[in-house]
């Protein structure tokens, strides 16, 4: 019998897992399961076992980002590339670009594309998420097929929640000054 776990590993880790197990010819959660298995049990899977659903190989990541595309970002820079932070003109650039292609490719989202769109918070960080994320899928990144659905799934949900932000949204305040008896 098998049992399926959610692990949280870093970049790294990641990158090393993923690019094991292309050389193999199977799974990253392959290769994750032999290691527990060893840690636990002593037990070892063989060494190149493939995966029995793996069908064709999967793509090595890259070592360099080659088109500068919304999912290349440098590797020691670990914030989360959707959220603009202090990213500058380029991100801006890149940003914006992204988001038109997406709306293009998905005229739901027209309506969170509107003007103005990029000065609200929820709306800005939503679409760009949209948008990175859409990029890792076509740039085989994310090559499960079952996370196709989940963007579609998440493009729906967020357009709700964009629907439901917009109703609820008032005009921005300014902020207050903390009172001396709080």
């Amino acid at each position: 019998m098998s049992h399926r776990i959610h692990l949280t590993v870093d970049d790294a880790t990641y990158h090393a897992l993923t690019a094991a197990a292309a050389k193999r010819n199977t799974r990253p959660t392959t290769i994750a399961a032999a290691i527990i298995t060893k840690a636990t049990t002593g037990e070892t899977l063989p060494p190149h076992e493939a995966s029995p659903t793996s069908t064709t190989p999967l793509p090595t990541p890259p070592e360099q980002p080659t088109d500068h595309g919304p999912q290349d970002r440098p590797a020691t820079d670990r914030r989360a590339l959707w959220l603009q932070l202090d990213r500058g003109p380029e991100w801006q650039t890149q940003m914006w670009h992204a988001a038109q292609d997406l709306r293009a490719a998905y005229p739901d989202l027209t309506d969170a594309l509107r003007d103005g769109w990029h000065t609200d918070r929820f709306t800005r960080d939503g679409i760009i998420a949209l948008t990175v994320w859409r990029a890792q899928l076509d740039n085989g990144a994310q090559a499960d097929p079952r996370l196709e659905l989940q963007w579609l799934t998440a493009m729906r949900d967020f357009k709700r929640m964009y629907d439901e932000h917009r109703r609820h949204s008032g005009t921005r305040t300014l902020a207050q000054e903390q009172p001396s008896d709080w």
